[in-house]
């Protein structure tokens, strides 16, 4: 973080009490250009879908759909955010109501389905058939999706209730490293080409964020080489469906907080923020960096953050600064997932403060 951006944020919290969230949507927007960069001309058409989830709010769905961003969901919270944009919708869940099913199918959501009860459920409420359905593979070992010995004998009893299977979805995990990307790339490409009839191909999210990709000298150019190795010429005639979370948006959320109280504890320096696990959750597998925007103590020395929390594991990180009561600290990277995560707990969550 450089000097001028530590500045306008310390100005910022003179107008706000702190924590609060610092938002900029047009961060999305830009790596959104990125990621449509890397990924054109690998398949007939590539349809780019936000995954909702990741960071649900208002500001950044409208500056994505802006960019023409279809938006994968899993809920009917998450499809009525969506519903008065035109793009690609994919409706993701593996435990749908049937009011989910109906508002998914009234959007032409492309369906993931994810077992035979889930497709029993969408054949029994789409008043169209055939109906055009995903089918979710599953890699790995995890509950999600049909095994690859299970998917002929699946997509053809599908047939028999009303439901054409034109994608299949295959999700790599979450933010990975490039190698263990290149390991499901060709896994499940090896999969795709045992179904010519396929009209697409969905690969899911799992794209490591900005950060990510710095510390380990990768870039997304890469990750898009790997797709067309293993799927372009299987791509060539058929649409690729991608669908990224915190590449998009990870960056784009900065948490400014404040330093309560300094204190020693046998040898070690403490800094206790009014912010903490509570909105910063590990959960969120965000790589939290932490800057101080203010440093009024005596000397620079290491400092451990921990929050308000009266929990031993509320600690947050640790940083070399002149920290004192009243300093304001910066926390990036703090975009996916922390304010659809975050506690209520003894406090109420942070107010958003949009930058456009």
């Amino acid at each position: 973080m450089n000097a001028r951006d530590k500045q306008w944020l310390a100005e910022l919290a003179r107008e706000q009490p702190t924590p609060f969230w610092v938002l900029m949507p047009r961060v999305s927007q830009t790596h959104y250009f990125e990621l449509a960069d890397a990924l054109q001309n690998i398949a007939q058409k590539v349809r780019i879908c936000y995954s909702v989830k990741t960071n649900p709010h208002e500001k950044i769905l409208h500056s994505l759909n802006k960019m023409e961003s279809g938006f994968e969901c899993v809920s009917a919270r998450e499809l009525a955010a969506v519903k008065s944009f035109s793009g690609q919708k994919i409706f993701n869940s593996c435990a749908s109501s049937d009011e989910e099913i109906k508002e998914a199918l009234a959007q032409n959501a492309l369906i993931i389905l994810d077992s035979l009860s889930h497709a029993e459920q969408v054949s029994r409420l789409s008043p169209m058939k055939p109906l055009s359905v995903g089918l979710r593979v599953r890699m790995d070992n995890h509950r999600f999706g049909f095994s690859p010995n299970e998917i002929r004998k699946t997509i053809e009893h599908l047939a028999t209730v009303g439901l054409q299977v034109v994608v299949l979805h295959g999700h790599p995990g979450t933010s990975g490293t490039l190698n263990s990307y290149k390991n499901f790339i060709s896994r499940f490409s090896q999969v795709v080409r045992e179904y010519p009839f396929l009209l697409g191909v969905d690969i899911g999210g799992g794209l490591p964020g900005r950060t990510s990709l710095i510390e380990r000298k990768e870039k997304i150019e890469q990750y898009a080489v790997l797709i067309r190795e293993h799927l372009g010429e299987f791509l060539r005639t058929r649409v690729l469906y991608v669908e990224p979370g915190r590449f998009l948006c990870e960056d784009a959320m900065i948490l400014v907080a404040r330093v309560c109280h300094v204190k020693n504890v046998e040898g070690q320096s403490f800094a206790l923020l009014d912010a903490g696990i509570n909105v910063l959750p590990r959960i969120t597998m965000n790589p939290y960096r932490f800057f101080a925007l203010t440093e009024t103590g005596a000397r620079k020395t290491s400092i451990r953050l921990a929050g308000p929390l009266m929990f031993g594991s509320d600690e947050l990180g640790q940083i070399h600064a002149a920290l004192s009561t009243g300093d304001l600290i910066a926390v990036e990277n703090a975009g996916a997932y922390c304010t659809e995560v975050s506690w209520n707990l003894s406090r109420e969550a942070p107010k958003i403060v949009v930058v456009e």
